[in-house]
């Protein structure tokens, strides 16, 4: 009967550790698949960053970092960096965001009014 019950006992702790196992494997993927969320909105954010910026260039008629209206070059900001460029034959502002390895890009197109 006592081994009995020492398989039992072993039986179910080797149970549980397996689903304990299991439930952590679950939560460390979980917090890596936010974390890449996290860079990816940040990334996005960095993007409209250098558009605001383009358009501030544009609106008070200053080129800041001198290599054309508009246009900026890569920037360190907060986690990551953005650069905007310009397309002049599309009339299309495209701003890149990156952190972390993670890009997000936005494009502003100009049209006449």
């Amino acid at each position: 009967m006592r081994g009995a019950t020492l398989l039992l006992a072993i039986i179910v702790l080797s149970s549980l550790a397996l689903i304990g196992m299991s439930l952590v494997s679950l939560t460390l993927s979980r917090i890596t698949s936010i974390d890449l969320e996290v860079d990816r909105v940040k990334a996005l954010y960095l993007a409209e960053a250098g558009i605001a910026r383009s358009l501030y260039e544009l609106k008070k008629g200053i080129d800041v970092d001198n290599d054309g209206m508009g246009i900026i070059s890569p920037t360190k900001f907060a986690d990551g960096e953005f650069s905007v460029t310009y397309n002049s034959a599309l009339f299309t502002f495209t701003a890149t965001g990156k952190v972390n390895g993670v890009e997000r890009s936005i494009q502003l197109k100009c049209v006449g009014g």
